[in-house]
């Protein structure tokens, strides 16, 4: 498997695409200024490990488990978070991301201050359970938790969140290619191959980006406007 340690921290990297990176430890991309995150074999991070960065979007598809705490502490620029097979949001996960209006992780729970200080959630779709905050200015806080969660479930019901799962084991079959693309072997051969693949993969983002729009229409939409009886 491949793991990355903290050669990234405080960097300039803009963009990540590591189709074959399953591990990420403490601080691995902490302050790299990520505009572009594409991890899709990524099954683990450590603590701190994706905060302080720019991204819009977060899509992990395989991501199952978040270690220590603050993995996207203040991220201001997120607005969307996709991790279908996550099992826990970890403590402050999301702190001080005050863009944040989507967490699409159907198999995690929520643990404590994990929303603080993300005023713009309107959607979340994960297990129900009780976790502690005390910020003032999260849907916990601020009473509207129950209506973000009744959101989420909606949204699952919805083509786009269908469209998101598509684009997720479409990553997995892009990600099971790489190593028979890489042989040393028939490595000049299959460059012209490996590109081509390369611009599919780009293209499957667009469409991704696309689907995301549909979403951040949905969430407008509805805004606080679900009434729970």
């Amino acid at each position: 498997s491949v793991q990355l340690d903290d050669q990234f921290q405080e960097t300039n990297v803009k963009q990540v695409f590591m189709p074959l990176a399953q591990s990420i430890n403490d601080g691995a991309f902490f302050q790299a200024n990520i505009e572009s995150l594409h991890l899709p074999s990524l099954l683990t991070a450590g603590g701190y490990s994706l905060s302080h960065n720019n991204f819009v979007l977060v899509n992990l598809p395989k991501l199952k488990t978040l270690h220590q705490r603050y993995s996207f502490f203040h991220c201001f620029s997120l607005k969307i978070f996709v991790a279908l097979q996550l099992q826990t949001l970890n403590d402050w996960c999301f702190a001080n991301c005050p863009q944040l209006e989507s967490v699409l992780t159907p198999n995690a729970a929520i643990s404590y201050h994990c929303f603080e200080n993300c005023p713009q959630i309107k959607i979340i779709l994960a297990l129900e359970g009780d976790f502690e905050c005390n910020c003032g200015n999260c849907p916990k806080c601020s009473g509207t938790l129950q209506i973000c969660l009744q959101n989420g479930r909606l949204f699952a019901q919805t083509e786009e969140f269908q469209t998101l799962s598509w684009h997720e084991r479409n990553d997995e079959k892009f990600v099971r290619t790489i190593p028979k693309m890489v042989k040393v072997d028939g490595l000049a051969s299959r460059c012209q191959e490996y590109s081509l693949e390369i611009g599919q993969q780009c293209q499957k983002q667009h469409l991704l980006a696309n689907s995301t729009q549909k979403m951040t229409e949905f969430v407008k939409l509805i805004g606080c406007s679900v009434v729970i009886d």
